[in-house]
């Protein structure tokens, strides 16, 4: 405490190494459903496995908790998929896995896979490059954004719109102006800029711009991700 104010941060070590998982059941008028309260205590301890997926155990507990019972999992992804459970959740189905960003080479045609670099132009729209045409097309790097082109599910940065089709929060890459203030465009409106007429361009064709694949972390609050 200082200056009477108060000042909390995400933290540097402790609080990204856990999370919390709400259990609550709900039983109709006049109907039963079996409690065992003194299954399990308070924290459960799961070695770190995909984004978003669950401990088995923390399944195992809560059907000890009410066996019997019918179970509902919201906000279900497709690796927490259990037998006996009803998943419901956005980020489901056999082609979600799928759904990414994937682009073809402008010079050579093939696709750039998942995991490979993907270089896309910065002044010319729809135009991407993979790693080998730009060295040997002798295009020079510096005029293209060199993305790492990894993520291999759905991103979404949240607290951010895009200033051109007000989306929000902006899906894939997000493209920040480094010279105006808090103006950020999705990649379709990014290449739409580069595209228009210059009557119609609605942000200036020259300035620079920085990309973001995934969201800033803690979106720029206080964290240390090599200690969490």
């Amino acid at each position: 405490m200082k200056d009477s104010k108060i000042y909390l941060s995400h933290g540097y070590y402790f609080m990204h190494s856990f999370e919390m998982c709400l259990v609550g059941y709900k039983c109709p008028p006049g109907e039963h459903v079996q409690y065992n309260s003194k299954i399990t205590n308070n924290i459960l301890f799961g070695e770190v496995r995909k984004k978003s997926q669950k401990p088995d155990e923390l399944y195992e507990i809560i059907e000890m908790l009410m066996p019997g019972s019918k179970k509902i999992e919201i906000f279900a992804r497709n690796h927490n998929i259990r037998p006996g459970w009803f998943s419901l959740g956005n980020q489901l189905g056999d082609l979600y896995d799928k759904w990414f960003n994937q682009v073809d080479c402008n010079e050579c045609n093939e696709p750039i896979k998942l995991g490979m670099k993907r270089f896309k132009a910065k002044r010319k729209a729809n135009y991407d490059v993979c790693s080998k045409c730009i060295s040997e097309k002798g295009l020079n790097p510096e005029d293209f954004f060199e993305m790492k082109n990894d993520v291999d599910e759905e991103v979404l940065h949240q607290y951010h719109s895009c200033n051109k089709c007000n989306v929000e929060p902006i899906w894939g890459t997000r493209f920040t102006c480094k010279e105006c203030e808090n103006f950020d465009l999705c990649e379709a409106c990014y290449d739409a800029n580069l595209q228009a007429e210059e009557t119609e361009r609605f942000h200036d064709l020259y300035h620079e711009f920085d990309f973001y694949e995934i969201p800033v972390l803690a979106d720029g609050l206080p964290a240390h991700p090599d200690k969490k």
